[in-house]
C-alpha cells in the first residue's frame, strides 16, 4: 500500500515533532495501536514467565489487568501527542478498561 500524503507536505501542515509522530497513522489508521498492543503482549510475556518460576499456573487475568495499567497511561500520552487518534484511544480505552475490570471483579 502506499501511503498518498507525502512526508514533506504533511510535516508542513503539521508542527514539528507532532507532526513526525502522527504520521503513520495517516496511512495505517491504527498504526499506533498495533504498536501499543504489541507493547502490552511484551509486558505480559514478561511477567507471564517470571510468574511461572515461582507459581506453576499464574493467575492470567491478573498479568492482563496488571500489564493494562502502563499501556493505557501511554495511549493517554500519545493521544495529549496526537499520535492516536479519538478512535483508537477509544479502542485502546476499551481494551485496557475491559482487563482492569476483570481484574477488579476476580479481586
Amino acid at each position: 500500500m502506499v501511503c498518498a500524503i507525502d512526508f514533506f507536505t504533511h510535516i508542513n501542515e503539521t508542527s514539528g515533532a507532532t507532526g513526525i509522530l502522527s504520521y503513520p497513522n495517516t496511512c495505517f489508521g491504527y498504526f499506533w495501536v498495533s504498536i501499543l498492543l504489541g507493547f502490552w503482549l511484551v509486558i505480559v510475556l514478561t511477567i507471564f514467565f517470571k510468574e511461572q518460576d515461582e507459581n506453576p499456573k499464574p493467575e492470567m487475568i491478573s498479568i492482563f489487568g496488571v500489564a493494562s495499567i502502563p499501556i493505557f497511561i501511554l495511549s493517554m500520552i500519545a493521544t495529549r501527542l496526537e499520535m492516536l487518534t479519538n478512535d483508537g484511544m477509544a479502542i485502546m480505552f476499551t481494551f485496557t478498561g475491559l482487563w482492569l475490570v476483570l481484574w477488579f471483579i476476580k479481586k
